[in-house]
């Protein structure tokens, strides 16, 4: 009995008396049907047989003899010798991998199975090289491992089963690739100063894959510009501005590499530079005087002048003004550089003469603003040279005044400058265009030609709000929003708040300047006592014209601490208080504005949520 791949079997019995032979007989459908093997005649003990096919058998042996019939063995009849299993068919072995896998590629992470089948128990063989074999591993079962050292392993295995019936021996090569890949940015522009570019500047990502046997390969590179993340599939183009860049790869394994950052600042254009005072192009006066302003997209500018044939260029420095005392007639240029961070230069240049005979009368308007000015901005004429009187007119809305022929001066059609002055001063000034003409003469009855001066006037106020998210916890720190509105532009605006236990705000009410804010407007405010807090906003633009103070807050929102009882803990202390409050209102006698939380004058569930969410225990 047994297991066995052995075909060739010797069924040993034992008998009594003198028979003439043993018949042997065999099943291998389970005692069914019994088959006879044959008739061994030696009567010896012994009988050689062998099987024809894989199975379960059961032998009987029947003696015969002194003149007796043989008795077969019936259906069902027990086998005296059983089990004897044959089993010549190996098992069945595969060695398999889950995810991740890339070719012959595989991670630490990746498992390997070994599974075998047999119709019999069987043990599963296995060993693994590199470098050198390891000893034979042997499973009773199938199995599952995972190889943790990088580079080449080659796995041989085979599975035998317990007739020793062996399979094939079997290899599989895996390459281990635990590496991630390593990405490269290149950029290619033209550099300029502290580690500007200033001009567009190309971006290019190179993944390479330093796995084992030169790694699985690069499946992906993202990449991000300050925010979302793209999947790299070229070269980029960069145009001004400031940019955080990450970067990284990922292999055909999904192995990440560790996200990489750069940043890049590029700046293209020159600053544009716009003078604010400077002599007109004649002139008697030495003094010479020159003021300006220009405008880059990240600022930071530094200047340097020259005065031909007079000064060489100046250092660069952050003013933007000089003067020049003259000593002489003649003609000159001004010369006027203008410097941004990344290096980019812009240059411009005014040429005058200085004339010392000559009569130069100057406008000017204090405020101004481009080519706009205030109602009441002061007009102020100054004239060079040996000075008998200035003279001036304005038109406005189709109309000369003086009206032509009913003043002094040239063809009796201007006024008499006596000093500084505004539109506002007369009563027919209003909005719009309006045109300027000017001149002066002197003592010889030398007149100067006529100058004008062409300006719009914006006579209204600004036009600004503030909305604030209306309910606030203990964060004392807050955000204005803010709308604003004029023709001119809003210079600054001027923040007032007031407090109050209750949401009536009057015209009565005290109010207290919080501060001037200028654009981007950003505003943060402390908050004091728990109760309500109304703004308003006061917009002031760039000639002066200032918003009237509104009979009315802007916004009003209720500033809440949801501790009611003030121990430091929100927990069922502060629901008592709401719960004895429950519905109150300002009508009622004990009436406490801290209670109502969401500042709209009852308590009610809307104050519980409050106190609910903001729990501690």
């Amino acid at each position: 009995t047994g297991i066995s791949n052995e075909r060739n079997i010797t069924i040993s019995y034992n008998f009594t008396g003198l028979p003439d032979y043993v018949s042997i007989y065999y099943s291998n459908d389970g005692n069914v049907t019994w088959n006879l093997a044959g008739n061994d005649t030696s009567v010896d003990g012994s009988f050689n047989f062998s099987l024809v096919q894989d199975g379960i058998y059961g032998f009987i042996a029947v003696a015969v003899g002194n003149g007796s019939l043989e008795e077969k063995p019936l259906p069902g009849d027990d086998a005296e010798a059983y089990p004897y299993i044959l089993d010549t068919i190996p098992p069945y072995v595969l060695a398999e991998v889950d995810s991740p896998i890339y070719n012959d590629y595989i991670t630490s992470l990746t498992p390997i199975y070994i599974n075998a089948s047999d119709l019999h128990s069987y043990n599963i063989y296995y060993r693994i090289w590199n470098g050198s074999w390891s000893a034979w591993k042997i499973h009773p079962t199938n199995i599952s491992f995972n190889i943790h050292e990088e580079c080449i392993h080659y796995i041989e295995y085979y599975a035998k089963d317990f007739a020793n019936n062996s399979s094939p021996l079997y290899n599989v090569t895996f390459y281990v690739d635990n590496s991630a890949p390593e990405t490269t940015l290149t950029l290619s522009g033209t550099t300029g100063n502290n580690g500007w570019y200033v001009s567009n500047v190309g971006v290019d990502l190179y993944a390479t894959d330093y796995g084992c046997n030169g790694g699985c390969g690069v499946a992906f590179i993202y990449y991000k510009i300050n925010n979302t993340w793209i999947e790299y599939n070229g070269s980029l183009l960069i145009g001004e501005g400031r940019y955080n860049i990450s970067y990284y790869s990922v292999d055909n394994l999904g192995n990440e590499e560790q996200i990489k950052n750069t940043s890049i600042k590029v700046d293209t254009s020159p600053p544009q530079i716009y003078m604010i005072e400077y002599p007109p192009s004649i002139t008697n006066n030495l003094t010479i005087f020159f003021e300006w302003t220009a405008f880059d997209s990240f600022n930071n500018l530094s200047y340097s002048y020259s005065l031909v044939n007079y000064s060489t260029w100046s250092n660069w420095s952050k003013s933007t003004s000089v003067y020049f005392n003259l000593t002489s007639e003649g003609n000159y240029t001004f010369m006027l550089k203008a410097k941004d961070e990344a290096g980019n230069v812009a240059i411009i240049s005014y040429n005058f003469s200085i004339d010392m005979e000559t009569i130069i009368t100057t406008i000017k308007f204090i405020p101004r603003y481009n080519e706009w000015i205030g109602i009441n901005s002061l007009i102020n004429l100054t004239c060079y040279g040996n000075v008998n009187a200035t003279y001036y007119r304005i038109w406005y809305n189709g109309s000369w005044h003086p009206e032509p022929g009913t003043g002094i001066g040239k063809g009796h059609n201007f006024s008499l400058y006596t000093g500084t002055f505004t539109l506002g001063d007369f009563p027919w000034a209003g909005e719009g265009q309006y045109y300027i003409e000017f001149y002066s003469d002197d003592k010889n009855a030398n007149e100067e030609e006529v100058n004008n001066e062409s300006i719009l006037v914006d006579a209204t106020s600004p036009s600004t709000f503030i909305s604030i998210q209306k309910s606030f916890t203990k964060e004392i720190n807050i955000s204005f929003n803010v709308s604003s509105y004029d023709n001119v532009g809003v210079d600054y605006i001027k923040i007032y708040y007031s407090y109050s236990e209750s949401r009536n705000f009057t015209n009565s009410v005290n109010w207290s300047h919080l501060n001037d804010f200028y654009s981007p407007y950003n505003i943060t405010f402390s908050f004091g006592e728990v109760g309500y807090y109304a703004f308003i906003s006061i917009g002031v633009d760039y000639v002066n014209n200032t918003e009237n103070f509104p009979s009315q807050p802007d916004d009003i929102i209720k500033f809440y601490n949801p501790d009611l009882n003030g121990d430091g803990r929100i927990n069922v202390l502060d629901l008592i208080k709401i719960i004895i409050n429950w519905m109150h209102t300002p009508s009622n006698e004990n009436w406490n504005h801290k209670i109502d939380l969401n500042g709209d004058e009852i308590i009610n569930a809307e104050d519980l949520i409050i106190l609910i969410l903001s729990w501690t225990g």
